[in-house]
């Protein structure tokens, strides 16, 4: 996910906690803001990144590298 203010996503994350994600911060990525659902079986994961960021990039970037993989 793209926003145009982290700090904003902070504020506004405890919404994303009423839906069930357990809210992570940074988790070890600078500029990224994580929130997985599920805990003994996880069923989603979200990684939010300031719009057009270097992050965004290289998650967009290894998202596509795998559907090469399978689909290439």
């Amino acid at each position: 996910m793209e926003v145009n203010d982290l700090d904003k996503l902070d504020i506004e994350s405890e919404k994303l906690r009423d839906l069930g994600y357990e809210i992570m911060g940074e988790f070890g990525i600078a500029g990224r803001r994580y929130f997985r659902k599920g805990i003994a079986s996880r069923t989603h994961h979200l990684h939010a990144f300031l719009a057009g960021s270097y992050g965004v990039k290289r998650h967009l970037a290894f998202r596509d590298y795998l559907i090469n993989l399978r689909f290439g």
